[in-house]
């Protein structure tokens, strides 16, 4: 299973003082770590963690980035909302539809970790089969 976590999910998880363990297979998108890392508490929160990178294809990527962005209602480019959102969509769409670069066998499945009730509604409409989303509590009970 690989979880991937909104900034939401981590700020619960530093803010009750929960560590992610390292077996945990967790990946952060780079614009959900961006909008995480900045303050000095979330940064050294994050230092200690281990977090995985799959190497998913850029072309699949992309396309499912462009099709996400114009369906996903929960976007405001005047305040630059909801672009993450789109980001963690986007990975697990690549994710379950086997879209990683050195290929596999099979596909993994994907939980999307977050508290944010319109990223959580379009996931569960969008995707199926090896797919789940966990509250920021939830994932912290099933970890700890």
């Amino acid at each position: 299973m690989i979880y991937i976590l909104d900034s939401n999910a981590m700020a619960y998880l530093r803010a009750n003082r929960l560590n992610i363990p390292d077996d945990a297979r967790c990946f952060v998108p780079k614009e959900i770590e961006e909008e995480f890392l900045g303050d000095a508490r979330n940064d050294a929160w994050y230092s200690e963690c281990t977090f995985i990178e799959p190497d998913i294809d850029l072309g699949m990527y992309l396309t499912d980035y462009a099709d996400i962005l114009n369906r996903y209602r929960h976007i405001s480019f005047y305040s630059l909302k909801g672009l993450g959102d789109v980001s963690i969509l986007t990975n697990a769409s690549a994710l379950l539809k086997g879209g990683r670069r050195n290929g596999q066998l099979f596909i993994e499945p994907v939980c999307i970790v977050t508290g944010d009730g319109g990223l959580r509604e379009f996931a569960v409409a969008e995707f199926t089969g090896n797919f789940s989303v966990l509250s920021p509590s939830d994932f912290a009970a099933q970890q700890n």
